[in-house]
């Protein structure tokens, strides 16, 4: 479908099983959906494990991969969940290979942005994400750039009780399990997707206005 322009007309919008190409938009409200690339299958939903907490705290510069950004002075492994709130530093990955077991960005009523650019990436790979968490946060990720990637195989929240927003851009990538744009009622989630190169795959349900109403 090229072009094509998108209205959900029930309690929970969910695509699944498509594929869909051109110009989509989907309003819902507050929360909005713009994805000119999406690519959507089915997957099963799955409990995530549990991990140890690790914070960003932006002390010595914006690298992700400085351990004294870190909580603990030690940058975080496959096992961590990782949490990044306000900080004069927002992090900012630089190079492929960080790793969580799952992120959020503002747990608490903050502003809070990460960056992933120049071929960067991050996987996720024990849960749910969730950008603009709490109510009052406000949460962005930019992934930018030919090879800039973000893996999720469980799901990506945009705007849980917050506002959260993700663009990609110059061919960057994201993947996810599920994708939720405003989890909860409070909640308003965007995804941008610039670029003939960018892309979101999706392999499990697409949500818009998961626990509103869609009109």
């Amino acid at each position: 479908m090229t072009g094509a322009t998108g209205r959900a007309r029930s309690n929970s919008s969910q695509a699944q099983g498509k594929t869909v190409e051109g110009n989509v938009a989907q309003r819902c409200g507050r929360r909005s959906l713009l994805l000119p690339l999406l690519l959507i299958s089915t997957t099963a939903l799955t409990a995530p494990a549990l991990s140890a907490s690790v914070n960003w705290s932006g002390g010595t510069s914006a690298d992700w991969f400085v351990a004294g950004n870190w909580s603990g002075s030690a940058v975080p492994t496959a096992s961590d969940t990782v949490t990044i709130d306000n900080s004069s530093n927002n992090p900012v990955i630089g190079a492929a290979g960080a790793v969580a077991s799952i992120v959020s960005l503002g747990s608490t009523a903050t502003t809070s942005t990460l960056t992933i650019q120049n071929g960067g990436t991050l996987s996720t790979v024990s849960g749910y994400d969730a950008v603009g968490d709490a109510a009052g946060s406000t949460g962005t990720v930019s992934v930018a750039g030919t090879g800039s990637t973000w893996a999720n195989s469980y799901g990506i929240l945009l705007g849980t009780y917050g506002t959260g927003a993700v663009n990609v851009s110059g061919g960057g990538a994201v993947t996810s399990g599920d994708l939720h744009l405003g989890r909860m009622a409070s909640g308003e989630g965007t995804a941008t997707i610039d670029g003939v190169a960018s892309s979101w795959t999706a392999t499990g349900p697409v949500n818009v206005g998961y626990s509103g109403i869609v009109t």
